[in-house]
């Protein structure tokens, strides 16, 4: 059997609560290409929010701030700011905060033949199983991510 290991670096560390934004920011029409270039047009489309754009459910969002590196193979960097919403159920293959032995950790929700795995999407750390004898449970989905690049 696999022994479950806990890690550090992949304990969330601060959870603030979601209040409906004021900024608006202007929309491009055109996306912006990640391959090949594309012209970028000279008018918006329209002014956005970022909750109008990623919340689902104000009253059951947070964000939260990611110690670590376990998930940067799935663009989660270190000091990342989550969007997590509790009120999703989660799916296998989403990207969860889990309560692990009392803590917070974020990984990608595996349904495996021996329960639910917390994979981390980073080869260096070990794969966990959610243990529901011990109190473990998966606390929200995660629904975006803010890296800052400065």
């Amino acid at each position: 059997m696999e022994q479950i290991h806990y890690s550090d670096e992949a304990r969330i560390e601060g959870f603030v609560g979601w209040e409906r934004s004021t900024n608006e920011l202007p929309m491009f029409l055109s996306s912006v290409s990640a391959g090949f270039a594309s012209l970028i047009e000279d008018f918006m489309d329209k002014r956005l929010t970022l909750d109008e754009l990623i919340v689902r459910n104000k009253a059951a969002s947070f964000l939260v701030r990611v110690g670590g590196t376990s998930m940067v193979g799935a663009g989660i960097l270190d000091q990342a700011v989550l969007l997590v919403d509790k009120s999703m159920k989660p799916q296998n293959g989403d990207i969860v905060i889990a309560v692990l032995d009392n803590e917070f950790f974020v990984k990608r929700m595996r349904l495996g033949h021996d329960g639910v795995l917390l994979v981390p999407d980073n080869p260096a750390y070990p794969i966990t199983r959610l243990d529901e004898d011990r109190g473990d449970y998966i606390w929200a989905v995660v629904v975006a991510a803010i890296n800052s690049f400065r």
